[in-house]
């Protein structure tokens, strides 16, 4: 802004203590701050249908599988279908992360 920008963004994460950081920030930079708290459908973009029905088949799956009375799964997506896994499965595994789609993802 000092260059001649005339707008500046900083963004917080889930209201911790917005007004006094407003506050400080008005004061160290001798301009007028504005508050916008985005809501969970802004921040994430409107679901499309393919998220709707994917999310619907993981809560069909998963009351089914409470429903049922077995213990110690969860529901996944294995392939291309909604099934039911032993925790056991994925207990103590990990994955390695791909730093190029971490990068490509959050630096861009």
């Amino acid at each position: 802004m000092d260059t001649g920008g005339t707008h500046g963004l900083v963004v917080l994460c889930e209201n911790l203590g917005l007004e006094e950081i407003a506050k400080q920030l008005e004061e160290g930079v001798g301009r007028r701050v504005r508050i916008t708290v985005l809501g969970h459908t802004l921040r994430g973009g409107n679901p499309t249908a393919f998220d709707r029905n994917l999310a619907r088949q993981f809560g069909e799956s998963a009351y089914d599988l409470l429903m049922s009375g077995e213990k110690e799964k969860m529901v996944a997506c294995v392939g291309a279908s909604i099934a039911p896994v032993g925790i056991e499965s994925i207990l103590g595994k990990t994955r390695s992360l791909n730093m190029y789609k971490y990068d490509t993802v959050n630096l861009h």
